[in-house]
């Protein structure tokens, strides 16, 4: 029985929390936000489950067609709250915010399969760093005590000796050194996707290719994915 359920976004993060997680086998959830960089980070995730025995993933859907059709409904009330009726929630950056849906989904999933731990791979220090943030100025859903509030919530929320304790192991570590454990964790980077955009290659463009190298760099070692010839956008 898989012990535990990792967040997976079919990035390089969320495959070292996994790879650091101690399980014999486990399950990857997956939200998928209708982005194509969302399609290819599930694409990326399918290759590594496959390379790695006891392990499958699980793909949730979370569309933007209901907010669309509810923009339509009531165009007043959407835009008010910064939303266009057609805004496109699948666009580059569509994931922001979905920590804490995926923490509810993933204490979800874990009470059916009988998992103990949910695990996420986010880092504020490895966020912060390679925005150029000072510490503290990052994302709220990225430090120690949201993930705290949130253990807490689930384990008020379900019935006593039922709810998994949520783990973030790599929240204090820079980006490299998440790339250095990983390495010794014989992690396949290559099954891993960290761009904005779809494609078949990184665009090596957009903030997320660029912090991604430079975590890359900074530890000293070669990106399997940079190998590849970017492909051109229109």
């Amino acid at each position: 029985m898989p012990s535990v359920v990792v967040l997976s976004s079919g990035g390089l993060k969320s495959a070292v929390a996994a790879a650091v997680s101690a399980a014999a086998e486990g399950v990857h959830l997956f939200v998928d936000h209708g982005s194509p960089a969302a399609a290819r980070g599930w694409s990326a995730l399918e290759r590594l489950c496959r390379g790695t025995a006891g392990w499958r993933c699980v793909r949730w859907t979370v569309g933007p067609a209901p907010l669309r059709e509810a923009g339509r409904a009531g165009a007043a009330s959407s835009e008010s709250a910064g939303l266009r009726p057609d805004a496109d929630l699948g666009a580059a950056g569509g994931s922001r915010g979905l920590l804490p849906a995926m923490l509810s989904l993933g204490a979800h999933v874990a009470a059916k399969i009988g998992a103990d731990r949910v695990i996420t791979g986010v880092s504020q220090v490895a966020d912060e760093g390679g925005l150029g943030a000072p510490f503290g100025s990052g994302r709220p859903d990225r430090r120690r005590e949201f993930v705290h509030a949130w253990q807490c919530m689930i384990e008020t929320a379900l019935p006593r000796g039922t709810a998994a304790r949520i783990e973030a192991p790599l929240i204090e570590l820079r980006a490299a050194e998440i790339i250095r454990l990983g390495m010794r964790r014989k992690v396949a980077f290559q099954h891993t996707w960290t761009c904005e955009h779809g494609g078949e290659s990184p665009c090596q463009k957009c903030e997320s290719c660029r912090v991604r190298a430079g975590a890359f760099r900074e530890a000293a070692a070669a990106d399997p994915l940079a190998a590849r010839p970017a492909v051109a956008r229109a």
